[in-house]
C-alpha cells in the first residue's frame, strides 16, 4: 500500500511530456532472473510506468531487487464447510482484490463447467487465440495453450496449458 501511495498519478499532459522526453531504444535496466525459469530475464519495473519519485527511494529499489529471495510457503489444506474462499483471498491480498464482483459473475455458475470454459475461451482471456479449423468437412474452433506446459511449476501445482476444441455451436468437443 505504501508503494502505491508514493506514486504520482500521471495526467495526460505529464504522460505526453514524458513520452516526448523518452528516447526509444534498448531497455537498459538491471534484469532479474525469474525463479521458475532461470533463463528468463525480467526488468524490475515496467518502462511504461512513471517511477521517477519511486526510484529515489533506495529502500524500494533494494526490496524490489531481493523480493524473489523471500521464502514461498504453500498451504493446500481444504477450506472448512461454509468457509468462503473468495473472502479468504480478499482478506489476504487486501486492496488489490476487486471490491465487487463483475456484473456478469452470476452468469458463470459453476466455474468448472463446459459453459464456463466456453465463455472463458470465446469471450474471455482466450478470445484472441481462437483458431478456426476444418476437420472432416465441418468447422471447429480451437484455443491452444498447451505450449505453456513446458514451463516449470512448484511441487503440488498442476502444469500450465491445455488445448480446448469446440464445434460450430461452441460446445466443447
Amino acid at each position: 500500500r505504501a508503494l502505491h501511495a508514493a506514486r504520482r498519478r500521471p495526467t495526460a499532459q505529464s504522460m505526453q511530456a514524458a513520452k516526448l522526453r523518452r528516447r526509444r531504444g534498448l531497455l537498459r535496466r538491471p534484469m532479474h532472473s525469474w525463479r521458475g525459469a532461470p533463463r528468463v530475464r525480467v526488468p524490475p519495473i515496467d518502462e511504461d510506468e512513471f517511477p521517477e519519485p519511486l526510484l529515489a527511494l533506495r529502500a524500494t529499489q533494494l526490496s524490489n531487487a531481493y523480493l524473489h529471495l523471500l521464502p514461498i510457503t504453500d498451504d493446500f489444506s481444504p477450506f472448512a464447510p461454509g468457509e468462503d474462499p473468495e473472502a479468504y483471498v480478499a482478506t489476504h491480498v487486501g486492496d488489490v482484490y476487486p471490491p465487487h464482483s463483475p456484473p456478469h459473475a452470476p452468469e458463470w455458475g459453476d466455474k468448472l463447467s463446459d459453459e464456463a470454459l466456453t465463455r472463458f475461451c470465446r469471450h474471455g482471456m482466450g478470445a484472441h487465440r481462437v483458431e478456426a479449423l476444418e476437420e472432416g468437412g465441418r468447422r471447429v474452433f480451437a484455443v491452444r495453450t498447451n505450449a505453456l506446459a513446458a514451463l516449470p511449476v512448484r511441487p503440488g501445482y498442476a502444469s500450465y496449458g491445455a488445448d480446448a476444441y469446440f464445434d460450430e455451436s461452441w460446445r466443447v468437443l
